[in-house]
C-alpha cells in the first residue's frame, strides 16, 4: 500500500482475507469494484440494508448479485461462505454455521435434482 492508503495495482498482498464493505456492488461501477476485490481474494460479500424500509431483503440481494455477475451456484454458495468467513463470530461458531450451511446446500440441491458440490 502507498502512504495514501491506496493500494497500487501491483500491490494486492496487504488485502487478502480483509472485510471490505461496497455499497451498490451489484451496480454498473461495484461490479467492477467487487469483482476486481474478489479475484484478489477480499472478502467481499453480500448484505442488506434495512429490508423493512428499502423493501428489498438479503434473499433479493443475492439475486440481484448472481443476475449482475453472472455468478453460478458454486459461485454464490462460496460467497454465503465468505460471509461466514468475514463475521466477527467466534472461529467455533463459524465451524458450525459453515457446517450448517454446506449441509442445507446439499440437501437442497439433492430436493432440485442439482449435481453435488464438487
Amino acid at each position: 500500500m502507498g502512504s495514501s492508503g491506496v493500494a497500487s495495482r501491483a500491490d494486492w498482498s496487504g488485502w487478502t482475507g480483509k472485510r471490505v464493505i461496497v455499497t451498490g456492488g451489484a451496480g454498473f461501477l461495484g461490479r467492477f469494484v467487487c469483482e476486481s476485490l474478489r479475484r484478489r481474494g477480499v472478502l467481499a460479500t453480500v448484505n442488506s440494508d434495512d429490508p423493512g424500509m428499502m423493501r428489498f431483503d438479503i434473499a433479493d440481494e443475492y439475486v440481484a448479485v448472481a443476475a449482475a455477475y453472472g455468478y453460478t451456484l458454486e459461485q454464490m454458495e462460496q460467497i454465503s461462505l465468505d460471509g461466514i468467513e468475514a463475521s466477527w463470530m467466534a472461529d467455533a461458531d463459524k465451524a458450525a454455521m459453515r457446517g450448517s450451511f454446506l449441509t442445507e446446500f446439499d440437501a437442497l440441491r439433492a430436493e432440485f435434482g442439482l449435481a453435488p458440490r464438487s
